[in-house]
């Protein structure tokens, strides 16, 4: 996370806009459907703190190993970030109708660290995007990936994102904005999925 500065055009229009921005990227040696099965990912602000969550879910042939990161920091200040302090969890389901993936109502990555808890919880109110792995390819590949029937999907949802910082079972802080996640799935959907 770190402060952005764009400059784009509409039309013959030319806009500005600063905020906090988030760069990704992947650097690997093999394809991501190779590796993953699915994840959930989130990251933006809410109050004085920014955020980096994901969980992910290995592929088949590395026995849907189950990754969380977790990445909080306080004005700046990194305050937690160790993914063996994170339980990750998911409530309520549905299925996509576009993509046939399960949309889970919410997602909590609860970080604990002795008596200090932060609890991060995304709502689902809308779904911003929905598409298959499909949609986004082009010529043979599209024609490949449609007789093989390609499973992948992807899906943005937004809604309130909750930050409670907990001292022992009292709330010391909490902070509430709009915000955003996603889930992206590579493989087939897997029963029981997290």
């Amino acid at each position: 996370m770190g402060k952005v500065t764009a400059t784009y055009r509409i039309g013959t229009e030319v806009h500005e806009s600063t905020g906090m921005g988030y760069h990704d990227h992947n650097w690997m040696n093999q394809g991501m459907a190779h590796l993953v099965d699915h994840w959930y990912w989130g990251r933006g602000q809410v109050g004085p703190y920014s955020y980096v969550t994901a969980y992910i879910t290995a592929a088949k042939k590395y026995g849907y190993a189950e990754f969380p990161y977790y990445m909080l920091a306080r004005d700046g200040k990194v305050v937690a970030d160790d993914g063996a302090n994170v339980t990750f969890s998911k409530s309520g389901s549905e299925t996509d109708a576009h993509t046939g993936k399960p949309v889970p109502d919410s997602l909590c990555f609860e970080y604990r660290d002795g008596d200090t808890r932060f609890v991060l919880t995304y709502s689902r109110e809308h779904t911003l995007v929905s598409q298959t792995l499909v949609d986004f390819a082009a010529g043979v590949q599209k024609i490949i990936a449609e007789i093989i029937r390609y499973p992948g999907g992807y899906l943005r949802f937004s809604g309130p994102v909750v930050l409670e910082r907990y001292e022992g079972d009292e709330v010391t802080e909490r902070y509430e904005e709009h915000g955003s996640f996603e889930e992206c799935y590579w493989q087939r959907t897997i029963h029981g999925d997290r």
